[in-house]
C-alpha cells in the first residue's frame, strides 16, 4: 500500500504499550486498547504445561502492574517487530513481535520469551487494539 508504513507504525505503537507498563500506568495502557479488545494470553504454569486465559483490557492493565509490582532489575526489549496491513487500506495493522524480559521475582531470577501478535486499527487518529494475543514460549 503506497504511503503505508505498517512496521513503523507498529514499532511506535509497541514502544508506547512498553512505556506504559514501565512506567506503570494502568490508564495508559488501557488506552492503547479498544473497549471491546479481545485479549487472550498464553503462559507456563508453576506444573509447566501452558494455559490461556482471555480477559479483557482492565483486567490485562491489572494483571500487568501486579506482576511487574514485584519485579526487580526488570528489563525487556524486543528482538523484532513486523507489520502487515490488514486488507486494502492501512487503518488496520497486524503485528507480531517477540520480547524478551528478565529481572527479579520475589528474589529469583527469570528470564522469557514471548511471541506477542496484535491486531491495531486506527480510530479517530489513534492506533486501538482490537485483538491481543501473546504466548510465553
Amino acid at each position: 500500500i503506497p504511503g503505508c508504513e505498517p512496521t513503523k507504525i507498529a514499532k511506535t505503537w509497541l514502544a508506547q504499550l512498553d512505556g506504559a507498563i514501565v512506567k506503570r500506568d494502568a490508564a495508559a495502557i488501557v488506552a492503547l486498547f479498544a473497549p471491546e479488545a479481545a485479549v487472550r494470553a498464553t503462559v507456563r504454569s508453576s506444573e509447566g504445561r501452558m494455559t490461556s486465559v482471555d480477559i479483557s483490557r482492565e483486567e490485562l492493565a491489572k494483571s500487568t502492574l501486579a506482576a511487574m509490582a514485584g519485579l526487580e532489575d526488570y528489563k525487556q526489549r524486543r528482538v523484532w517487530t513486523e507489520g502487515r496491513p490488514v486488507g486494502a487500506t492501512c487503518d488496520r495493522i497486524s503485528l507480531r513481535s517477540v520480547a524478551i524480559e528478565q529481572g527479579r521475582q520475589s528474589g529469583k531470577p527469570y528470564r522469557f520469551e514471548a511471541l506477542e501478535e496484535y491486531v491495531i486499527e486506527l480510530r479517530a487518529g489513534k492506533w486501538l487494539a482490537i485483538k491481543a494475543d501473546t504466548t510465553q514460549q
